[in-house]
């Protein structure tokens, strides 16, 4: 019996150790930085590169299946003693992503990597943009992976910054600004003041109104949220009443029907939001949840 329980424990800990090692010589994002792993000869995990390609930002110690616990951080995006977890979240379109999800003593989430590829930025951006816009004379617009009313668009990167602008086929850069209606769209001039050169944004081209519903399933101004991982980089566009709106938005999709004045006011003017009465039928899915907790968490730090 004690044999037995012996090699249950050896294989317990060489699954705990298997699972552990999937986070090391993967490459992790959150959606602007880019961090590689290693394990080093003492048993943590390194995080080195994110923003500026210099030297250590995160280190990690296993302490159980899938479980770490951050025990030096260079910046304060995690903050030492976190809990991290990896985790495997099925989105809206049944693809796998593989994330690491810190949380401090309060559950509060300090940080969320996903595992990089090298489209993820630009689907990120594209993600945000995608939907059925209309202008100030009723023109339609139809932003759809990596194309405006048919015609391919490019992504254009700024040094140093998660860029929000793009470059038309004919060669015009725009910036784009999320608004509380849609998206503004101002015009650009280079700018060769630092050494690389960058966009900066001049006039105002437009201002475009996203529908509400742009699918069945896909509805509201921010459907991607209950759709895709939403990363902390992409949250930077958006000021606090906006990731207060995005974040209630997952609840509407579900019926969920609000307190706040403020609130039901603005749902009850999309044509797809259909309360139930019963807040506690509404169920989110783990994508979902976690898409909650990562925008409270930096709504709660965003500026108005």
């Amino acid at each position: 019996m004690k044999k037995i329980s012996l090699i249950l424990f050896a294989i317990l800990l060489q699954t705990v150790a298997a699972s552990a090692q999937d986070i090391k010589n993967r490459s992790w994002t959150d959606g602007l930085g880019t961090w590689g792993c290693d394990k080093t000869d003492n048993g943590t995990y390194q995080f080195i590169g994110g923003y500026t390609d210099a030297g250590l930002d995160w280190e990690l110690r296993s302490i159980g299946t899938d479980k770490y616990k951050v025990v030096d951080a260079e910046f304060n995006l995690s903050g030492n003693g976190c809990t991290v977890t990896k985790m495997k979240v099925i989105d809206g379109y049944d693809a796998e992503n593989l994330v690491l999800v810190a949380r401090n003593s309060k559950n509060v989430i300090k940080m969320l990597l996903r595992e990089s590829s090298l489209d993820v930025t630009e689907n990120l951006f594209y993600d945000m943009l995608d939907g059925i816009y209309t202008d100030n004379q009723g023109k339609q617009y139809n932003f759809a992976r990596a194309a405006l009313n048919g015609e391919e668009i490019e992504h254009v990167h700024c040094e140093g910054d998660m860029s929000q602008c793009f470059r038309q086929k004919d060669g015009t850069v725009l910036w784009v600004e999320f608004t509380d209606k849609g998206i503004d769209l101002y015009n650009t001039e280079w700018d060769d003041d630092s050494p690389w050169g960058y966009y900066k944004k001049t006039t105002l081209n437009k201002s475009l109104i996203k529908k509400d519903q742009i699918t069945e399933i896909l509805t509201g101004q921010y459907p991607y949220t209950s759709m895709k991982l939403v990363l902390p980089a992409a949250l930077f566009w958006f000021s606090k009443a906006q990731l207060r709106v995005m974040r209630n938005e997952i609840y509407a999709r579900h019926g969920y029907t609000f307190a706040s004045a403020d609130l039901k006011a603005h749902f009850a003017k999309m044509s797809w939001y259909k309360p139930l009465g019963d807040n506690s039928k509404v169920h989110l899915s783990e994508l979902e949840q976690l898409n909650v907790d990562l925008i409270k968490a930096e709504e709660d730090k965003a500026e108005e």
